[in-house]
């Protein structure tokens, strides 16, 4: 649910909105501001591919929404001022982000929220950054947490970003201060230990030695 709309995710993987598209809040397009009725929300396709990438869950804030897909991406769309969609220097035509949200751009439709800050990078060992697992949309900020369990923000210079004391607007998503993770990373589950065959296993009449105890003296 969000201030003015609301979203239901279904298990194939689509995505409907429909209430008013306040700051661009349904997906939908300028055309569409507003709908009574559940519209599906498209977000375009990755490169080389035709196929549409699957929705698992949407975080609604106040002026701007992100969702989650089945790859582990993430895609903004509503108002873009303070950089809380983390689209990077500008939006999508280019343009900055006044303060003043009368004024901001606005992003109609879903983009994806790239994961290319250096220091990202860094701290998943000089590799691509794992999937994301979480996406959370604030009132002017946003955080996404990553399958490592590292956390990422985004979004108004205020303590909301969790990144200190900071002069300018967090463009991209850059890991909290002192590179905060909610959890370390998961190690897969040992296979289940195999039963000993019948000619090893006790017997319950088999005598059992509970404990021994040996004495021994030197004359």
């Amino acid at each position: 649910l969000g201030p003015y709309c609301s979203f239901v995710v279904l298990s194939s993987g689509r995505c409907k909105a429909f209430g008013l598209s306040v700051e661009g809040m349904l997906g939908h397009a300028y055309s569409y501001r507003h709908t009574a009725t559940p519209k599906e929300v498209f977000l375009p396709p990755q490169p080389g591919e035709s196929q549409r990438p699957g929705i698992v869950s949407i975080s609604a804030g106040a002026h701007h929404v992100i969702a989650l897909t089945e790859d582990g991406k993430a895609y903004a769309w509503g108002i873009n001022s303070h950089s809380r969609l983390g689209l990077g220097s500008g939006g999508k035509d280019g343009s900055v982000h006044p303060e003043d949200e009368d004024y901001a751009p606005i992003e109609w439709v879903p983009h994806e929220v790239k994961l290319d800050n250096p220091e990202v990078r860094r701290l998943s060992g000089g590799h691509a950054p794992p999937k994301i697992v979480r996406v959370c949309a604030g009132y002017d900020s946003s955080i996404i947490v990553l399958e490592n369990g590292q956390v990422l923000s985004f979004g108004k210079s205020s303590g909301r970003v969790g990144l200190g004391e900071i002069n300018n607007d967090v463009r991209t998503p850059c890991p909290m201060y002192g590179g905060l993770r909610l959890f370390a990373q998961r190690k897969p589950k040992p296979p289940p230990r195999k039963a000993p065959p019948p000619s090893m296993q006790r017997r319950r009449s088999d005598p059992v030695i509970k404990s021994t105890y040996v004495q021994s003296a030197f004359i």
